[in-house]
């Protein structure tokens, strides 16, 4: 399904919005046919969503190319888009623990009454996570 079919479909089928545009429906039939609204019916169509309480937004308009999504297959990994300051806290924390220079503290890793075996073990696992999201910013990078 095209952009302009989907947006099409929530008014109910090209019938039903050619009539509240007070067009043809071989107009609207043209729109699904071509996958295009013309950008001179966008805000007419935003205004009749929302008088309506159809879910449109501008981005509907455009068309989203399909993508590819290889299947899943390794370690679970957590990406964290753009390495903010939160993100890269948390991966410098897993690394001094990983290395040794530095010990888990936090209820996010350590949680009340947890030995030091225990909070590594987590710490283990938020590394693994940590080279996941690593590799996943350089390949990011890289597009």
């Amino acid at each position: 399904m095209n952009a302009a079919q989907r947006v099409i479909a929530r008014f109910g089928g090209q019938a039903p919005l050619a009539r509240l545009l007070g067009k043809r429906q071989s107009t609207v039939e043209h729109w699904a046919k071509t996958g295009r609204i013309p950008t001179q019916w966008h805000r007419t169509l935003l205004a009749l969503a929302r008088e309506r309480g159809v879910m449109l937004e501008p981005r509907d308009f455009v068309p989203t190319p399909p993508r590819e999504i290889a299947p899943a297959n390794g370690k679970l990994g957590v990406l964290l888009v753009g390495l903010g300051a939160v993100a890269s806290t948390f991966i410098a924390g897993v690394e001094h623990a990983r290395r040794g220079t530095g010990k888990p503290i936090g209820f996010g890793i350590t949680g009340p009454g947890m030995t030091d075996e225990e909070a590594m073990a987590r710490v283990d696992k938020g590394a693994d996570a940590v080279d996941a999201a690593m590799a996943m910013h350089e390949l990011l990078r890289g597009l």
